[in-house]
This record gives C-alpha cells, structure tokens and sequence, in this order.
C-alpha cells in the first residue's frame, strides 16, 4: 500500500498540467524511463544479493561503466569528451564520481537489506528534493497540489516503515 500511494503522490506532480499538455511523446519517454528504472532496480537487486557484498557489486558496476563509455562515445563520433571533462570539469569529476558510489553504493546495499519495490520506491522520493530545489533555487511556485503530492508521498513513507 505504502509504495501505491507513493507511486500516487510521484504521478500527481507529472499530471499537474495535463490539460494544457501537448507534448504526448514525453509520456512514453517517461514510461520507457521508468521501465529501465525498474529493470535496473530488478537488476542491482538480485545481482547485490547473488553477490553476497553490495560494496564489490558497485564497484564492478562502477569498473564496467568506466570501460563501457568511452566505447559508446567513439561509436558516437564524440571522441574529445572525457579530455574536455579532465580539462575544464576535474574537480566535478572526482567530487562526483566518489558521490556517486557513495550514493549507489547505499541504495545497491539498501537493496540487501529491505525488499526491492520498497527501496526502489524510497529512492523515488528524491522528486522532494527536486521540488525544493524548484522552489528555492529557479523561484518555482509551491502550489497547492505540490504540497498535497508531497504530504502523499511522505504519508506513503510511513506506510512502508510501519506497517
């Protein structure tokens, strides 16, 4: 129940608009998107488990991203990307590259300790973050219906944690 009414409060703020909607292709990026995100939670799931160490499972996934991009940005034609990165982004590089194991590792870790749908509808619920940082940083309206779309998804966290 607590992961409906998150999935609730999560479909509530992409439908704030609906009426005034006309790009119809963006739902089926949306939901081809959040095919991949179950797959891959599906995935690092069961994968963290067979495993037996969430931390060395990150990792190779980690080593096999590391191999994997630059294959696919010469297959793209876009060769100079990682010496440009290197070059003007080091310090973003590094900082968020170590931020981004530290994060996955703890979700690739949750994921052996909690039932996947539930961590994979807890990590859902960073949309709050991006709500806040709507609000305070590109000075986007707190409507009411964002309001009632984040008390659902935080009474939908309850749920998961009590009952």
């Amino acid at each position: 129940m607590g992961i409906l009414i998150i999935s609730f409060g999560i479909i509530t703020l992409g439908l704030q608009k609906i009426n005034t909607f006309k790009n119809f292709s963006a739902i089926v990026y949306a939901l081809a998107t959040g095919l991949f995100i179950s797959g891959y939670s599906i995935t690092d799931g069961y994968g963290a488990r067979v495993s037996n160490s969430p931390l060395n499972y990150t990792a190779w996934l980690m080593i096999l991203n590391a191999i994997t991009f630059p294959i696919l940005l010469r297959i793209m034609n876009k060769p100079g990307v990682v010496k440009k990165v290197l070059k003007k982004g080091k310090k973003i590089f590094f900082v968020g590259g170590t931020l981004s194991y530290i994060v996955y590792g703890t979700i690739i870790w949750a994921f052996t300790q909690a039932s996947i749908p539930a961590v994979a509808a807890l990590r859902e619920t960073s949309i709050i973050f991006a709500l806040l940082i709507g609000t305070f940083f590109l000075k986007e309206k707190f409507t009411i219906i964002k309001i009632v779309a984040v008390l659902t998804i935080f009474f939908g966290v309850i749920l998961l944690k009590f009952f």
